[in-house]
């Protein structure tokens, strides 16, 4: 069954999403590497109404189509992206096999073609969106749908637009999409992995037969978002897990490591806050992004090594 996949779209160094509406890009020289990030991906799941990472599903007959408006915040440059897609039957699909392991799913996924997608035309909007809260400035930031087809184009800045638990204030104008206003807390921006000790110039040897803990440091904010953290491999397993910041400490279990194939990997990192809602039937996410530091330095994908 194919259906609309609302909440977080899942960051990895290489695209974990194939086909399926439309792609927000962004680089990073801090830390966060959101190379490819899916908004209203059509997917299969497990039928449970639930997407291979926990999100819920929509389905999608009942939408018009998806979007996602994405902020990231980081210590020198900080962006804000959005993306609308119309549902289209046409586009590659992914078919996806599901093992839940406590706050970890594994997951193996196939693409195959549903027919050949007409070309792009104009790209639904929801107007001119204004971002405001956190240390953006009073004025906010502001994006339009103003590229040759109607797509978004995207705002850079400097410095952070937030330090963490802030309230962030996402609204539009209204267009395809009608006018709407939602809000977000801000995910903590201070946060420093303790422990392993990870560096993206190291390879870090990961075994598969032994739990994987990890500990971190939430500095001097309240405790805010979700560490979302993205393990990949040579082959076309994932491994994604979920941890709240207020927790402190993580585990990624022994069982959930096993069925990664031996040998060279990734890691990629980010502390997320996330929220979903539907507007003039269309499946809008909100996604707000600080890196995962190590040693105060945000962290890029790390090499691993599953022993």
């Amino acid at each position: 069954m194919s259906r609309y996949r609302q909440g977080l779209w899942a960051f990895a160094a290489t695209s974990l999403f194939t086909g399926a509406a439309l792609v927000a890009c962004s680089s990073s020289t801090d830390g966060v590497t959101p190379e490819t990030i899916a908004p209203a991906t059509l997917e299969s799941d497990a039928g449970d109404g639930t997407g291979t990472d926990g999100s819920v599903l929509v389905d999608a007959g009942t939408l018009k189509g998806g979007a996602s408006i994405n902020m990231y915040s980081q210590d020198t440059t900080s962006s804000l992206l959005a993306a609308f897609a119309v549902a289209d039957p046409n586009v590659s699909q992914v078919s996806c096999a599901l093992e839940t392991f406590g706050s970890c799913k594994v997951r193996v996924c196939e693409t195959y073609e549903a027919g050949t997608p007409p070309p792009v035309t104009t790209a639904p909007n929801a107007g001119v969106i204004t971002v405001t809260g956190g240390l953006i400035p009073a004025a906010g930031i502001t994006i339009a749908p103003t590229e040759a087809n109607g797509a978004y184009t995207s705002h850079t800045g400097t410095g952070n637009w937030w330090v963490g638990a802030e309230t962030l204030t996402i609204s539009a104008a209204g267009g395809t999409v009608g006018a709407f206003t939602e809000t977000i807390p801000a995910p903590n921006a201070q946060l420093n992995l303790a422990t392993p000790v990870l560096s993206p110039s190291t390879i870090l040897a990961i075994p598969r037969t032994a739990d994987f803990p990890f500990s971190w440091d939430t500095g001097s904010v309240p405790a805010s978002g979700s560490i979302q953290m993205t393990f990949g491999s040579s082959g076309s397993e994932v491994l994604l897990c979920e941890f709240s910041v207020a927790s402190k400490t993580g585990t990624i279990p022994a069982a959930a490591l096993a069925k990664m194939p031996k040998g060279a990997g990734y890691l990629t990192s980010a502390v997320t806050t996330t929220a979903t809602s539907v507007h003039s039937e269309y499946a809008i996410s909100l996604l707000a992004v600080s890196p995962l530091k190590a040693n105060g330095i945000g962290l890029s994908a790390v090499p691993l090594d599953f022993e």
